[in-house]
């Protein structure tokens, strides 16, 4: 959101923006912060909900089918041990880990162990309801969608996009993508104002 200007002597950015020492320089505008934090809530949301939808069928598949009879190269499921307990378990290829209290079987509301892919605290809704699940997902899938739509309106009308966004022909030449990256990997990134 912003950051706090740190000692030294001032640059010539300063200078033109009047920021001085231990002042806040803001490095996003309103609308930007708004669209991030909605895009956060929506992404937190579809993931707890898609755990729950995935809770309906927790087995994943490799190419053009998937139904209960077809191999699936990973899967979270739970049998009863020797002893007659529940243990959760996730299989990825021929690999089996046990996940028992978090993945496969974990304690419900009330204490009990339940045969669940996902435990209640991790999904929308927290008990086991596809339709619920489903409608979750599908209103903040829209919701996702809509912010996105709305905030690429008003960035092309306050001209974010011209100014901000826009990549200029120096920028896509492999080189510089090259130092990007290269910078990137070593935490390098751009200090000062705005």
């Amino acid at each position: 959101l912003a950051c706090p200007r740190q000692g030294g002597a001032r640059t010539g950015m300063e200078q033109k923006t009047g920021a001085k020492q231990g002042e806040w320089v803001r490095r996003h505008r309103l609308i930007t912060r708004i669209w991030h934090g909605v895009n956060a809530g929506c992404l937190a949301i579809l993931l707890m909900s898609g755990l729950m939808i995935f809770n309906a069928h927790p087995r994943l598949y490799w190419g053009e089918f998937g139904a209960n009879d077809d191999a699936a190269w990973a899967e979270i499921g739970a049998v009863n041990d020797a002893a007659g307990a529940l243990r959760g378990g996730l299989r990825v290829g021929e690999w089996y880990f046990d996940t028992t209290g978090v993945l496969g079987a974990s304690r419900g509301g009330d204490g009990a162990w339940t045969a669940i892919a996902f435990p209640g605290w991790a999904t929308i809704p927290a008990t086991y309801d596809l339709a619920k699940a489903r409608a979750w997902h599908l209103a903040f899938a829209l919701a996702l969608s809509f912010g996105l739509a709305g905030f690429l309106a008003i960035s092309l009308i306050n001209g974010h996009v011209r100014r901000d966004l826009h990549m200029t022909r120096s920028e896509w030449r492999v080189r510089h993508i090259w130092d990007d990256v290269v910078a990137h990997v070593h935490l390098r990134f751009p200090k000062g104002p705005a």
